[in-house]
C-alpha cells in the first residue's frame, strides 16, 4: 500500500477549497448582475420606463436636470448588493397596475443610496415623472416587500398631480388638484370636523419619520388614518392608503370595518385609482376591498 503524502494531499486540498470558495464568492454578484439587468430590460420593455442604479448625477432626464448634491436634495449612490432586492420590488410592485397607466405617468426608476432632502432622510421620493427608490441594507432586510411599499407610496403622487414632466409644487391642506380628478375636498369631509394637515410643506419634511408610538394607532385610525405620517399632509394621507391598500389590503378592510372614516377615505381612494384605470376595480375585487361599505353619509350625518 503506498504510503499518503499527507503534507501535499492537504496542500492540494487547501487550494481545490480556495477555487471553490473564489467561484462561490463571485458566482453570486455576476448572478445578481445578470438578475438585475433581467429585470431592468423587462421594465423598460413592457413599460417603456428608464432603471438607472449607478451615479445619482445621471438620476435625471432630459429636458430637466437635477442638483443631486444639495442641501435641498442630497442623494448617495446604492450599495451594489441592495440594487436587485429593490428592483424585485419595483417589479412586483408595478405588476398591480395595468402597463398603460405605468406607462402614463411613469418614465423613470432611479434606484439610490440615501436620499435627504433639507437633511432629512427619505424613503423614496418623486421629481417630475421620476421615482427615486432609496436603499440600504437596513431595508434590504425587510425584503422586497419594503420596496414594493415605496413603490405604491412615490406613485400614488403621481396620479394625484397628473401625467407628464412638470415641477411639482404642492401645499399640505390643497383641496384641489389641477392635473387629475383626486376628490380632495370629499376627502377631507371624512377627516374629523375642523382638523387640517400641518401649514407649510417645510413642516411636512420635517415632520417625516417623527412618528407617535404604535399604542396610540387606535387614535389615529378612528380620525381616519392608517398611519400617522398621513396626518402631515393630504398627499402623504393617500400615499399611506397606496401602501396600505396595494400590499397590505387585509389589514385595510380590517380596519375599514372597524373604523368609518378609513372605509369612507378607502371607498374614496378606490374611485379614484379606477377612475385612472377601470381595471384597478379588478385589483380591489381580488383582495376584497370592493365589499367595503361606503360611510360618507354616515359620518356627515353622526360627525363620527
Amino acid at each position: 500500500m503506498k504510503k499518503i503524502n499527507w503534507k501535499r494531499f492537504m496542500f492540494r486540498l487547501g487550494i481545490v477549497m480556495m477555487v471553490i470558495g473564489a467561484i462561490i464568492m463571485f458566482a453570486k454578484p455576476f448572478a445578481d448582475y445578470l438578475r438585475i439587468e433581467t429585470i431592468s430590460k423587462e421594465l423598460s420593455d413592457k413599460y417603456g420606463l428608464v432603471i438607472r442604479f449607478g451615479d445619482p448625477s445621471e438620476f435625471h432626464l432630459p429636458p430637466f436636470t437635477v442638483r443631486t448634491n444639495s442641501e435641498e436634495f442630497n442623494i448617495e449612490k446604492a450599495e451594489k448588493s441592495c440594487v436587485l432586492t429593490a428592483l424585485e420590488g419595483v417589479k412586483s410592485a408595478l405588476a398591480k397596475y395595468p402597463p398603460a397607466l405605468v406607462k402614463k405617468y411613469l418614465s423613470a426608476v432611479f434606484v439610490s443610496g440615501e436620499i435627504k432632502s433639507y437633511g432629512v432622510k427619505c424613503g423614496g421620493t418623486y421629481l417630475n415623472s421620476w421615482i427615486y427608490v432609496t436603499t440600504s441594507p437596513a431595508y434590504n432586510r425587510l425584503g422586497s416587500k419594503h420596496y414594493e411599499e415605496t413603490l405604491h407610496h412615490e406613485l400614488s403622487s403621481l396620479f394625484l398631480y397628473g401625467p407628464g414632466l412638470k415641477i411639482i409644487l404642492h401645499e399640505p391642506n390643497a383641496t384641489e388638484f389641477y392635473g387629475s380628478n383626486f376628490p380632495a375636498t370629499k376627502w377631507h369631509s371624512a377627516n374629523r370636523p375642523g382638523f387640517r394637515y400641518l401649514e407649510r410643506q417645510i413642516d411636512v419634511i420635517h415632520a417625516a419619520g417623527k412618528f407617535r408610538k404604535p399604542k396610540d394607532a387606535p387614535l389615529w385610525y378612528k380620525d381616519g388614518f392608517v398611519s400617522d405620517y398621513g396626518m402631515t399632509s393630504i398627499e402623504n394621507d393617500l400615499n399611506t392608503y397606496a401602501e396600505v391598500a396595494m400590499e397590505h389590503p387585509a389589514k385595510l378592510k380590517e380596519l375599514a370595518e372597524k373604523y368609518p372614516r378609513i372605509a369612507a377615505k378607502t371607498r374614496l381612494f378606490m374611485e379614484f385609482y379606477t377612475s385612472l384605470a377601470p381595471e384597478m376595480a379588478d385589483y380591489f375585487k381580488s383582495v376584497g376591498l370592493d365589499k367595503i361599505q361606503d360611510t360618507g353619509q354616515q359620518i356627515s350625518a353622526n360627525g363620527l
